[in-house]
Order: structure tokens, then sequence, then C-alpha cells
């Protein structure tokens, strides 16, 4: 396990270096998840809200529903951008032949490699969600 932490490491340092990168997915991330929450919004809780006696179960399970949706969309959009710019880059810059060549067992680089985008994934899905739950 501690071989897939120095992948892992290795691989978080390498994703964060390119910024603008970072800062275009993380806003293309928030525009699809502002515009689902927004579409839910208006097409489902807005007319339960206005309507004479709003149905309580059906509000929870909209609003269940645009959590679900934003976070499933957020962890997806970063998964995808930082595994393919970060393969795409190790492969070009020949680090995986270096990385195969190591004693490491291909599974502990696997391992680390798919650790280090789908953790801060994760975090930053929960932050996404999170905040879309204040806002709504």
């Amino acid at each position: 396990m501690n071989n897939t932490s120095l992948v892992m490491k290795a691989a978080v340092k390498n994703n964060l270096r390119l910024r603008s990168v970072a800062i275009v997915s993380i806003g293309v991330i928030l525009i699809c998840a502002i515009g689902v929450a927004a579409l839910f919004c208006i097409l489902f809780i807005r007319p339960q809200v206005n309507a004479v006696v709003p149905d309580r179960s059906a509000l929870k399970n909209y609003l269940g529903l645009i959590l679900f949706i934003t976070s499933f969309i957020s962890i997806g959009i970063y998964a995808s951008v930082f595994a393919f710019q970060s393969m795409t880059r190790e492969k070009s810059r020949g680090n995986i032949q270096s990385l195969l060549a190591t004693p490491l067992a291909p599974g502990d680089i696997w391992l680390g490699k798919s650790l280090a985008v789908f953790l801060p994934g994760l975090v930053f899905s929960v932050l996404i969600t999170l905040a879309t739950f204040l806002v709504v």
C-alpha cells in the first residue's frame, strides 16, 4: 500500500501542475451543475411550490434527484478530464514506461493513478453537492 500512496501523491501533483486545465474543467463543472439545478428548479420545483397544496414527498424526491445528478455530473467530468489529461501527458513524456520498469507492481501503479483522480473528484463532487443543496 505504501507504493500505491507514492504513485498517488506523484499523480495528484502532476494533475495540479496545469492550472489552466483545472480552472477550465472546474468552470465547466460549475456551469453544468448550475444548469441542471436551475432546469430542475424551473421544471419541477416551481410548479410544486406554486400549487395550492404542495406535495412534500415530490419535493423531497426532486431535491434528491437534483443533488444526485449534480454530484454525478461533477465527478464524471472531473474524472474524465483529469484521467485523460494525466494519461496523455505521461504517455507522451514516457513516464508510464519508466514506472513499469520500476519494481512496483502494475496493480499498485494502476491503483495509485486511479485513486489520484477519484479521491479529489469525490471531494469536489461532495462540495458541489453541498453548494447546490444550499442554493436550492
